[in-house]
């Protein structure tokens, strides 16, 4: 019996395992799909940041123009002036800058602070994780890194499509860092 040959696939073609050992191709697409945060979401990061960002900037403002904090400088006071932009400016860029990008055959994240990206068939399978701060897509990587995408997406049918191949992943799949989130 001859050994089972393996048909190898192009750059542009995504390849998954369908029950068992039959191998699907099918080709990519060449285009630049970008997914931005729901409007609904991008508006609350908007309001909070700028929230956020006027209330530490009036601070800064008051204890500049009185020569220093009425009533004497304390922590508090202080800290609030530090915390409340840099707040702001993290919800700004949330709301401004989050995106997923889908081009080719990568995966791009952009977070508010940072950006990650991989090959789409570098990815082993994912999971639906749920915490207090919101509902993730948790993408592991062969390597044993994951990427976090927030469900607060608009996407669409390609990008469901996408998601639809990846294998969900069992808890005892999935690296520690995801299980105690």
């Amino acid at each position: 019996m001859l050994p089972e040959r393996r048909r190898r696939c192009s750059s542009d073609t995504f390849c998954d395992r369908k029950g068992g050992t039959r191998r699907v191709c099918r080709r990519m697409d060449s285009e630049r799909h970008v997914y931005r945060l729901k409007w609904w979401v991008q508006v609350g990061y908007l309001f909070l940041g700028i929230l956020l960002g006027g209330s530490g900037l009036t601070l800064v403002v008051i204890a500049i123009l009185n020569r220093g904090w009425p009533g004497g400088l304390d922590l508090r006071s202080f800290v609030a002036m530090i915390l409340c932009p840099l707040l702001g400016y993290v919800f700004l860029s949330l709301a401004l800058r989050s995106k997923v990008i889908l081009e080719g055959d990568r995966l791009t994240v952009r977070y508010a602070i940072g950006e990650d990206s991989t090959r789409i068939d570098k990815i082993v399978g994912y999971r639906i994780v749920r915490s207090n701060s919101g509902t993730y897509w948790a993408l592991k990587r062969r390597n044993g890194g994951s990427i976090t995408i927030m469900r607060s997406y608009a996407v669409d049918d390609y990008f469901r499509d996408f998601i639809s191949p990846l294998k969900p992943l069992r808890k005892e799949d999935e690296p520690e860092s995801l299980i105690s989130s």
